[in-house]
């Protein structure tokens, strides 16, 4: 029995000696597989580094091309835009410059025709005078120097808002006396002064006032025609009486004053020639005068003559003495 015993206890501690060696085997083991399984996490890992560092260098390298095309973008983009820029001032400016020499001739056209117009409207409506004679040419270049000297006080003038105000008040003006004289004609088949028309408003209007209103229905046709250039006046105002710089006003108002006294200057040299002194002086009357000279210029030698007096007619020497050497009345009886 003791000897089963020492036999079973012999049996049992080598089965505990390989239970060890079993279990430290089994240790062993699992040892090398975690450390196998560490050693290809840490590869893994290092590997998902490495490609995550290279992802981020592509992606870094993409950005960086991606600004660079962008700002190249920009720049060409700005540049055209600069290109284009420059392209629309200089549209602009061209543009500008001519609008402005469209408005400069514009005004030259208005002032410089706006009266040789109503003196035409007038010469043609007048059947007791001639329309092609030399009357005609002193009544445009009359008409037209009168425009000259009016566009030049419109510029002269340095407030604008006055400035188109008295200028469109003129032009009414002038237009009006151009309608008077147009019934007058009509009418009495006279040209009348308009100191003598003055006088004889009140009569007009106390005893010929069916009279004057059955001629103004009369001609009424006349009134748009000859109101023509003070409504172009109204709708234009702005451009033919502009505000300006000191430096362009001087250069138009030096043009227009030369232009003023280029035409007058030429109106009264064709005036004192041709045969029609008389009329010109001390044979002055609106009616003689108006188809001769045309209205302008009667306008201003009935002002001219009202202030300074109506010339005498020179007589010549010889003709005094061809009198003086006649025998009078007593010597002859």
């Amino acid at each position: 029995m003791k000897d089963l015993r020492e036999k079973n206890i012999n049996n049992s501690d080598e089965d505990i000696l390989w239970d060890g060696l079993d279990l430290t085997e089994d240790t062993s083991t699992s040892r090398l597989e975690q450390a196998h399984r560490r050693h290809h996490q840490a590869s893994v890992e290092q590997a998902d580094s490495q490609h995550t560092s290279v992802i981020e260098e592509l992606s870094i390298s993409d950005n960086l091309i991606q600004n660079q095309n962008t700002t190249e973008h920009l720049e060409s983009k700005q540049s055209k835009r600069k290109i284009g820029h420059g392209i629309h001032d200089h549209d602009h400016e061209h543009d500008h410059e001519h609008h402005r020499n469209f408005h400069g001739w514009f005004r030259i056209l208005f002032f410089s025709l706006c009266f040789p117009y109503l003196e035409l409207l007038l010469r043609l409506t007048d059947g007791g005078s001639r329309f092609f004679e030399l009357g005609l040419l002193r009544s445009i270049t009359a008409g037209a120097a009168f425009g000259m000297l009016l566009w030049f006080l419109a510029t002269w003038i340095p407030k604008k808002k006055i400035a188109r105000g008295l200028t469109g008040t003129i032009l009414f003006l002038v237009s009006a006396i151009f309608i008077i004289e147009r019934c007058c004609q009509s009418f009495f088949g006279t040209y009348f002064q308009i100191s003598y028309m003055t006088e004889m408003g009140g009569q007009v209007a106390g005893d010929f006032m069916g009279t004057a209103i059955s001629v103004v229905i009369k001609n009424l046709w006349f009134f748009p025609l000859a109101l023509l250039p003070f409504i172009l006046f109204l709708i234009f105002r702005k451009p033919l009486v502009p505000g300006m710089k000191k430096s362009v006003k001087k250069v138009y108002m030096i043009r227009q004053g030369a232009a003023f006294v280029a035409m007058h200057l030429l109106t009264i040299l064709i005036c004192r020639f041709g045969g029609d002194l008389n009329y010109y002086t001390f044979d002055f009357t609106a009616n003689s005068a108006i188809p001769r000279f045309g209205l302008v210029t009667t306008l201003r030698l009935e002002g001219q003559y009202a202030i300074f007096g109506l010339p005498e007619e020179e007589i010549d020497d010889s003709y005094l003495e061809a009198l003086a050497t006649l025998p009078s009345e007593t010597e002859s009886e």
